[in-house]
């Protein structure tokens, strides 16, 4: 947001021009401590109000709180997304660990002619197993 500073200075030029002179008319700083006070007092309280009012203006407080809950969805998410993803690992590691039935399902490759074969497609009694793309002999493991 742009700084207008034309009612910054204003304002600072009334405390810098205004105060002295009615410390003067009052017979000096002496007893001037009260009023500095009231003054900066009614400042604050100036500058508190018209914050409220800027804030009200550009929906300052509605769009910070539509961010912070946007932030609080997307923490939920990722807590869900990093125990599905640990949940997902574990799955996988425990598919990488073979069961001996499993392994006749698994797709292999001719190692002559790269075409694929499983081993359930094969009579596990026989000796020898042989391609059907290049009659090669096939490996059983």
């Amino acid at each position: 947001m742009k700084v207008k500073w034309i009612p910054i200075l204003g304002i600072l030029s009334v405390a810098v021009m205004g105060l002295p002179s009615y410390a003067h008319a009052r017979g000096g700083f002496e007893d001037m401590g009260g009023t500095l006070l009231i003054f900066l007092v009614i400042i604050i309280v100036v500058f508190l109000i018209l914050r409220e009012v800027v804030c009200w203006y550009w929906k300052i407080n509605e769009t910070l709180s539509v961010l912070k809950e946007i932030r609080d969805s997307l923490k939920d998410q990722s807590t869900i997304s990093t125990t599905n993803q640990r949940d997902k690992s574990q799955v996988q590691n425990q598919s990488e660990i073979q069961r001996p039935e499993q392994t006749k399902y698994i797709k292999k490759v001719c190692p002559k002619c790269n075409h694929p074969y499983s081993l359930a497609d094969y009579d596990p009694t026989a000796e020898h197993i042989y391609c059907s793309d290049c009659k090669e002999e096939l490996p059983k493991s």
